[in-house]
């Protein structure tokens, strides 16, 4: 059969059903590097017949107890395949079957895609993978970037804003004038702080330009954790 390799047939003879045993992606390699098919989706079409058969492991996110297609099968099913009714189906599959674990913002990069497919994800599902990769981009000092997840993710105006304001809030300071005690003698500390503060105005000025997000949010977002730090009592939003 086309994309059929010989090496499976020694395999088997040798060790039966020890190819059955290969993860799915070593399995799908073999196919497209020994194969006798003309083109990788012969590849595919081979690898597919050997997991009906029960000869491979199924494409899975989850090998043990999964259920849901690997991202990675799902796109090469999507970009070589010529049966688009069932790399429709398998997209459509994936989509409901989105989870954060691991990896969030290519995850929800890839719920995006899928959305500009014309596959149908839920909003819930994109709610959940948008919140997963904010709070990994807050965690990395990127909460400039996490605004854009919010904008991207969310078409409800009023949910952007608590989302955003809630972000200025918790992670948008501005370099600590104070810093560590002595910090200021160290060779190369006020280089080091002239960069932080740049970077610092850059990141304000991208919320401003590209996320359209209002200047005043960042202003109350600052005068709150002052506030807050100062003893000032209730959060103040204008």
């Amino acid at each position: 059969a086309a994309g059929a390799f010989d090496l499976e047939d020694d395999v088997e003879l040798s060790n039966p059903n020890s190819a059955a045993g290969l993860r799915w992606r070593t399995r799908l390699g073999l196919h497209a590097w020994y194969g006798r098919g003309d083109n990788f989706e012969d590849a595919l079409g081979a690898f597919d017949e050997a997991v009906c058969d029960g000869r491979a492991r199924a494409p899975l996110a989850d090998e043990v107890g999964g259920r849901v297609p690997a991202a990675h099968y799902t796109l090469l099913k999507l970009a070589f395949s010529s049966d688009f009714e069932d790399a429709d189906a398998l997209l459509t599959s994936f989509a409901h079957g989105l989870r954060c674990g691991e990896a969030p913002g290519g995850r929800w990069h890839l719920a995006l895609c899928l959305r500009a497919l014309g596959v149908e994800v839920a909003q819930a599902s994109l709610t959940r993978l948008g919140a997963a990769f904010v709070e990994d981009l807050c965690g990395r000092g990127l909460w400039h970037w996490a605004l854009l997840v919010i904008a991207a993710t969310h078409d409800d105006p009023e949910i952007r804003e608590r989302l955003a304001r809630d972000v200025l809030e918790r992670h948008a300071w501005p370099p600590d004038a104070a810093g560590t005690p002595g910090a200021q003698l160290r060779p190369g500390a006020v280089e080091a702080r002239k960069r932080l503060e740049e970077a610092y105005e850059l990141r304000r000025a991208f919320c401003g330009a590209a996320l359209q997000a209002p200047d005043e949010w960042l202003e109350s977002a600052l005068a709150t954790r002052a506030g807050a730090a100062g003893g000032g009592g209730a959060p103040h939003r204008s």
